[in-house]
């Protein structure tokens, strides 16, 4: 180790390490032998050998004396940042400022940092100087906070889906009111294919559809990645698209207003999915009919979430107050949640023909992938959620 990389701490023999320097070395430790992800993908842990490593590296005697126990903190705080949290998936940098993505509304979480060396860490990962003056000071989890008020109530479209956990932590119950108008929205069964170029190229190929008879679509992705390499696809077929992410979340209301009017195609991430009202024919009322005509806001989902909510919040764009409208998800069967929640060792090897263009047409899928949904979503319930839920 450099000596301008650590310090002298007041007891002198001592050596206190920059948050760098433990972010280096989290780059250069090897999964599988130094440290090993949970059965789910969300905790991490290292190995014995990634201790006796760390030791060597560190050179600061036994990593379990007490002395010691901080610089621990910190390689398992790097560690998380490393592996566990993803580029444009859990947060940008924007204006040299590591920026938390809210996995819910897919917007920017204001004033929201991770705890326990987690902001400076992630801060060292992206060469960015440590905010010190982000210091988490308390936090509560969220089912706590609410117990505190003698009174809760709420309203959201999709807290049906929820009703059982809503009970359980919060012992109150959801009230289900009919709409103002009947729903005639369509949602399409699900497409399922077995590799990403034939799921996206069937999802171009609909988009393509319904861009050539002027129907508006909003294509929803799981991240801002996934936004900003999608929306090439329809402009290599001529289709102009608009990206809306939480890289220019300020241009949220100028696109939404716009992706109502005819032959639109917007992709975004969950922004798109939730509190907004996207009218059909946008700001012009007179295309509002010829919108209607062709079919009225096309949504198209890139994937499954964790939550149910979360894809029922993106459905509820189209076929708002009466209107016509479509919806239809595009999942593959390696798709991040597929593998994370190990949900491929449940579906037969015979749906997984290697290069397969046409989609697996199978009611036995779609049951273990609905029925793996509402695991995970009892799971990320007992845990607090892959967020923790807490507000700090």
């Amino acid at each position: 180790m450099r000596t301008g990389q650590c310090s002298k701490t007041c007891k002198g023999s001592v050596r206190k390490f920059s948050p760098v320097v433990f972010s280096e070395i989290a780059k250069g430790l090897t999964k599988g032998e130094d440290y090993k992800l949970d059965q789910n993908g969300t905790n991490i842990y290292l190995t014995d050998r990634g201790y006796v490593r760390f030791e060597k590296l560190l050179g600061k005697g036994d990593i379990f004396s007490p002395e010691n126990l901080e610089s621990l903190a910190l390689l398992h705080s790097a560690l998380h940042a490393e592996v566990l949290l993803k580029k444009d998936r859990d947060y940008i940098v924007k204006a040299g400022k590591v920026k938390i993505i809210d996995e819910f509304t897919g917007r920017i979480a204001q004033n929201r940092h991770w705890p326990d060396h987690l902001q400076t860490a992630v801060e060292a990962k992206e060469g960015i100087t440590p905010d010190h003056e982000a210091t988490v000071l308390g936090s509560i989890a969220l089912q706590h906070y609410l117990s505190l008020y003698p009174i809760i109530a709420g309203m959201t479209g999709t807290a049906k889906t929820s009703s059982g956990e809503i009970r359980e932590f919060y012992r109150i119950e959801v009230v289900e009111i009919p709409t103002n108008k009947p729903s005639v929205r369509i949602d399409h069964p699900h497409r399922i294919f077995t590799n990403i170029k034939a799921k996206e190229k069937a999802l171009i190929r609909e988009v393509k559809k319904a861009n050539q008879k002027g129907q508006p679509v909003l294509i929803g992705t799981l991240s801002v990645q996934e936004s900003e390499r999608l929306a090439q696809k329809p402009e290599e077929e001529g289709i102009r698209c608009r990206v809306l992410n939480a890289r220019n979340d300020e241009m949220e209301v100028k696109m939404i207003a716009r992706a109502g009017e005819p032959e639109a195609v917007t992709v975004s991430t969950n922004m798109a999915g939730r509190g907004v009202d996207i009218r059909l024919g946008g700001e012009n009322e007179q295309e509002k009919a010829g919108v209607v005509r062709s079919g009225g806001l096309y949504v198209i989902g890139t994937g499954l979430h964790e939550s149910q909510r979360i894809e029922n919040q993106l459905r509820g764009r189209a076929g708002r107050q009466g209107d016509p409208g479509e919806t239809r998800f595009f999942i593959r069967l390696e798709d991040e949640l597929v593998k994370k929640y190990q949900l491929d060792s449940l579906i037969p090897l015979k749906y997984y023909p290697p290069n397969q263009e046409d989609p697996v047409d199978s009611p036995e899928v779609l049951k273990v992938l609905a029925h793996g949904q509402r695991i995970i979503e009892g799971y990320l319930g007992d845990s607090g959620g892959s967020n923790g839920n807490i507000l700090r």
